[in-house]
């Protein structure tokens, strides 16, 4: 997913990947496995990135998309994945 938002690695960790890998592995859906950040030409953090890998998509993304916006993620931000080799983006939040 790509978040649109300027926050730390570690902030980046605490507010989004550590409570969605708990939730996603609770629910039996999947678990977090990385995040990054895309800096401008400044050096400055534009948004972040957090990387999940779900077992359903079926269940696992509505699930993803009710949970982040729980944990605050702000508009601008989508859902980016594939599905039989056709990548799709979608808005986080209508």
């Amino acid at each position: 997913m790509k978040i649109n938002e300027s926050i730390m690695p570690t902030e980046r960790g605490k507010k989004y990947e550590d409570p969605l890998d708990a939730a996603l592995k609770k629910a039996k859906l999947g678990e977090v496995t990385g995040g990054g950040s895309s800096l401008s030409k400044e050096r400055k953090i534009e948004w972040v990135g957090v990387d999940v890998e779900l077992i359903d998509l079926g269940e696992g993304l509505p699930f993803l998309k009710r949970k982040l916006i729980e944990l605050g993620v702000p508009k601008g931000s989508t859902l980016e994945y594939q599905l039989q080799d056709k990548k799709i983006e979608a808005p986080l939040r209508d």
